[in-house]
């Protein structure tokens, strides 16, 4: 027992460190951190509540958005997309209330994530995607 004690102490401990590292970024004052990381957010948050998210291609899951999130309108979605991309690919400094808007487009996906539909679910949210 010793030392699966140990092994699920470390996991705990490695997802933490994760989680942690995670917020760091998100919260960076540096925008090519930060909105890396928020990007990185949003992937995971839609793949994990089941919309068809590529990173490649991230508008053509516009159209499946408002069926996992009813609250939130494609146009923002959007919005938030093309500010992301000329941050991330176009060089450009984003103002600070296009920082604050996709901080909290965001942060609304994230705390706004349906449900888990199970146990089997629940657990790869919690260990496999560290949410």
């Amino acid at each position: 027992h010793a030392v699966g004690d140990v092994a699920v102490g470390l996991a705990r401990f490695d997802l933490e460190i994760a989680r942690q590292h995670r917020a760091a970024r998100l919260a960076s004052p540096d925008q090519d951190v930060a909105v890396g990381a928020l990007f990185d957010q949003m992937a995971l948050v839609l793949r994990a509540a089941g919309t068809p998210f590529s990173a490649g291609f991230p508008l053509e899951c516009a159209a499946q958005l408002p069926e996992t999130y009813p609250d939130i309108v494609t146009a923002e979605y959007e919005r938030v997309v093309d500010l992301m991309q000329r941050s991330r690919f176009g060089g450009k400094l984003l103002r600070e209330h296009e920082m604050r808007t996709v901080r909290r487009f965001v942060g609304r996906l994230t705390s706004g994530m349906p449900a888990a539909r199970g146990v089997r679910e629940r657990l790869r949210r919690r260990y496999r995607d560290a949410l």
